[in-house]
């Protein structure tokens, strides 16, 4: 586990990350808006156990991933369910320049985005 003050750093560097995001998007005329970002671990389990996550060790645990929503419009708000929709792959290699992890790259979770600089551990 990363110590206080890397944690620190890294979140302001996601911080950025996700602002820049959010302008990449508006600039291309997708339509974003944050759904999930800081979980607890209470609540991780809890999804895990419903099989609605794959792992208990989230990085929305640490705050360092954020899932959006994907719109066609604003106005209406009729979300785009479809995890193949070309503007994810468009977010998801912006994303991926800017240093991040994109969920679309493991097949199933294409509106999630997550910043980890540390070692991983075995």
């Amino acid at each position: 586990m990363p110590l206080y003050k890397e944690l620190a750093i890294a979140r302001l560097t996601f911080t950025q990350m996700v602002e820049m995001l959010l302008h990449f998007a508006e600039e291309n005329s997708i339509h974003i808006v944050p759904a999930s970002c800081w979980r607890s671990r209470a609540e991780q389990k809890r999804l895990f156990d419903m099989k609605a996550s794959k792992t208990l060790d989230s990085r929305h645990c640490y705050a360092l991933a954020i899932d959006f929503v994907l719109f066609d419009n604003l106005l209406d708000y009729k979300e785009t369910l479809s995890s193949r929709d070309a503007r994810w792959a468009q977010l998801g290699k912006y994303w991926k320049h800017l240093g991040g992890v994109w969920g679309g790259d493991w097949g199933w979770d294409a509106g999630h985005f997550e910043f980890w600089p540390f070692e991983k551990e075995n």
